[in-house]
């Protein structure tokens, strides 16, 4: 891999339900000099996307369940939110300062589901994650390419998230089309002659994080980003390999439940349960 570009997307407006975003990033690169090529990949923010698709909900209009209510109170925060967070959940994992800690229906761990307020206008209104985030990428693409005419792109919705024991966030790739989002180094030999077993880069992850820096978290108005010289990892596919591991096949599934066991072991040495059990909830009794 050589050299590449990463340029902010200037002059995007901001995007309402319906906006053509597909279209409105080609008008937008073609007013900065920077008409699509060949091999060009395009890094949205999901916030930007859940915004085109609709996913922004006024919680004065969620009817919250009697579980949101408990956890909204010992929280102190609107049982509204708390519904909409449970909503977008598989399970939660842990309490923590406010935050939920989830397993979200789209197969990650993070802090609320990727409920958020930042960004959205209405003090009431939240954006909740695009519902699939892989159809929402392979239809970006597909977009792009009719309004560019440019075949060979690549798309990458990010999102930002902490990192456990590391201070600070970053972006990560929420979903990924047309691009090798998993760059697989099994097989090759390290510069010893090893033969590497194990590593496989995320390279979706990577192209994030680069569109991080020029897009910002805060009021920089800058949802996407072109990132130019990477042609190498783009293909004339659109599905992209899913990034997201079931459980069983996570390396750290079976780290932190035991370390959690050993820390949280009973003074009269008694064993606990390897999987830890649910959550206590504040202000529930029992």
């Amino acid at each position: 891999m050589g050299g590449f570009q990463v340029y902010p997307v200037e002059g995007l407006p901001l995007i309402s339900c319906g906006d053509d975003l597909a279209g409105l990033t080609v008008e937008a690169l073609e007013k900065l000099g920077l008409p699509l090529r060949e091999g060009d990949i395009i890094v949205y923010s999901s916030k930007l996307v859940s915004k085109a698709e609709g996913r922004i909900v006024d919680i004065r209009g969620v009817e919250a369940s009697r579980r949101a209510k408990v956890l909204a109170a010992g929280l102190g925060r609107p049982a509204g939110f708390i519904q909409l967070v449970l909503d977008e959940s598989v399970e939660v994992l842990g309490i923590w300062d406010g935050l939920l800690i989830v397993l979200d229906k789209r197969g990650m761990v993070c802090v609320n589901a990727g409920v958020d307020k930042s960004n959205v206008e209405g003090e009431y209104s939240y954006s909740l994650l695009p519902e699939d985030p892989y159809g929402s990428a392979e239809e970006l693409l597909r977009r792009l390419r009719e309004a560019s005419g440019i075949t060979r792109l690549g798309v990458v919705l990010a999102d930002s998230a902490t990192r456990p024991f590391r201070k600070g966030m970053i972006h990560y790739a929420l979903a990924c089309a047309g691009l090798r989002g998993l760059w697989d180094y099994r097989g090759s030999s390290d510069i010893y002659g090893r033969t590497l077993r194990f590593k496989v880069s995320s390279t979706a992850d990577m192209l994030a994080c680069a569109a991080g820096l020029v897009m910002g978290e805060a009021s920089e108005k800058v949802g996407a980003a072109l990132i130019r010289g990477l042609g190498n990892l783009t293909t004339e596919d659109e599905e992209c390999e899913k990034l997201t591991v079931d459980g069983w096949q996570d390396i750290y599934h079976g780290v932190f439940q035991p370390h959690h066991r050993r820390r949280e072991a009973p003074s009269d040495g008694s064993p606990k349960p390897i999987s830890p059990s649910p959550p206590k909830i504040p202000g529930e009794r029992g």
